[in-house]
């Protein structure tokens, strides 16, 4: 998503953050452990753009071969 390491950085930083406060207040509210929450919400984010990411990059594969119909 970046292209320069400063935007790498920044976007971590704000990512991270994010995470941990959305960690926080779910694993409060479901009497769950802390840590736990936030790698799984962090995970689930991850496994999320994963899959936004391969469906983007096949419909512009799929633009490209068959062209614009």
């Amino acid at each position: 998503f970046c292209k320069s390491i400063n935007r790498v950085i920044i976007l971590s930083a704000i990512l991270s953050a994010a995470f941990s406060i959305t960690g926080l207040v779910l694993s409060y509210y479901l009497n769950i452990p802390s840590g736990a929450c936030i790698i799984i919400f962090s995970t689930l984010v991850y496994l999320i753009t994963l899959a936004v990411k391969h469906r983007i990059q096949k419909s512009l594969h799929e633009k490209r071969v068959h062209g614009d119909d």
